[in-house]
């Protein structure tokens, strides 16, 4: 007998895989909101990038200046924090408030920071590359490629306004 405990976390993964897959078709062809417009791309980027500059704050050992610290540590710090759970509130917010449906905002609210999460990583992954050797024209031809397909699904899947149109929406005058 086979212990089936030991599958939950690839069951698990597959699942969330084919969400995500089911997820971001849905928004490529225009049935839900994923960003609305730039802002609320930025929003998202924001969500993760201001979480990896406070542990990088955290993790800063070379300060030398008492002032520098103590302003790292009881001002910058907490300030990124609070802007960083704010952050992800909009991104849940505009998921919610653009989609007009709780259940099916809070997922894509999830997705919408999954994707930023991977696709930073996947571009990211294209200029860390060995250092120790020098890439070849091939190597940096199929890193822009990589880079170029990641811009352009992002563009892809800032979609709101045509979702708007396609389900006969009025725009939203503000959020």
């Amino acid at each position: 007998m086979e212990n089936s405990e030991s599958n939950l976390p690839a069951i698990l993964g597959l699942v969330f895989l084919a969400l995500f897959i089911v997820i971001f078709y849905a928004g490529a062809a225009k049935k839900v909101v994923i960003y609305y417009d730039y802002k609320d791309l930025f929003i998202s980027i924001g969500a993760l990038f201001t979480p990896f500059l406070l542990f990088s704050f955290w993790q800063e050992e070379s300060i030398e200046s008492e002032i520098a610290k103590t302003f790292i540590f009881w001002i910058a710090a907490p300030l990124l924090s609070l802007l960083s759970i704010f952050l992800i509130y909009l991104n849940f917010r505009n998921a919610i408030f653009h989609n007009r449906n709780i259940p099916i905002g809070i997922i894509i609210g999830i997705f919408k920071l999954t994707y930023v999460i991977l696709a930073f990583t996947i571009i990211f992954a294209q200029f860390s590359g060995g250092k120790d050797r020098r890439r070849s024209f091939g190597d940096v031809i199929i890193a822009a490629l990589i880079v170029g397909l990641a811009v352009w699904i992002t563009t892809v899947l800032v979609n709101g306004k045509e979702v708007y149109k396609q389900k006969g929406w009025p725009l939203p005058a503000t959020l």
